[in-house]
């Protein structure tokens, strides 16, 4: 679960009357939903709507200010901003505020605006192709459980046009380079983790050499 500073923060954040295209994403939405059982130190807020990420960034820094939070500004541009935001009693939070585009509207929870767990699910692929950290394979794989790799897969594809299942698998191939204890799972989840990407990258290989066989074989026009 969110931390209560974590969920204070979220709360902040989407109270704001200017953030109300916005909604909470990525990990820490997951771990809000309890769909992955996991710690994060990441606030996502996204809105599909990137005239007003820079309205909402200088918001939230004057609200923060005026609750007597802490932050630093690690990054702004117009389309996305980080900040490390401190509470008195030491602990620290890093709140994304950007752009992403969006495929189904976000459902309201307690704490305001929240994603949808299938959009989750394909912005955790998404996650994957683009950076294969340890926490992506956790997630993908629990998420994959749940959903099926497949329907992640179609998500992904809905959600970035870029998405290539040959670069996914290549992504997948890190896996062998990260340290075990990144992994936030026990031996035996570790162990059936690896199976099934070894197994799914198995498959995505021999999905593109068959495309890539298929092509050859064409006859010339």
């Amino acid at each position: 679960m969110l931390s209560p500073f974590q969920e204070r923060l979220a709360r902040l954040f989407l109270s704001m009357p200017e953030a109300q295209d916005f909604a909470l994403a990525g990990g820490a939405a997951l771990v809000f939903r309890n769909d992955v059982s996991r710690q994060t130190q990441d606030l996502d807020f996204f809105t599909p709507v990137v005239e007003e990420v820079p309205a909402v960034f200088h918001r939230f820094a004057e609200l923060l200010a005026e609750v007597g939070l802490d932050f630093q500004v690690i990054h702004a541009s117009p389309s996305f901003a980080r900040l490390r935001v401190r509470e008195p009693a030491g602990e620290e939070a890093l709140v994304d505020i950007g752009y992403d585009y969006r495929l189904m509207e976000p459902g309201e929870t307690p704490i305001g605006r929240v994603l949808q767990v299938e959009e989750l699910a394909a912005d955790k692929l998404l996650a994957l192709f683009g950076r294969a950290e340890a926490r992506d394979f956790v997630d993908v794989y629990v998420l994959a459980a749940r959903f099926g790799i497949d329907a992640m897969m179609s998500w992904a594809r809905q959600k970035d046009p870029g998405f290539d299942p040959h670069v996914l698998a290549v992504m997948i191939g890190h896996l062998d380079r990260l340290r075990r204890e990144e992994f936030d799972v026990d031996e035996q989840d570790f162990g059936a983790l690896r199976a099934f990407f070894a197994e799914l990258r198995a498959s995505l290989i021999h999905q593109s050499l068959g495309r890539a066989g298929t092509a050859d074989d064409a006859p010339d026009s």
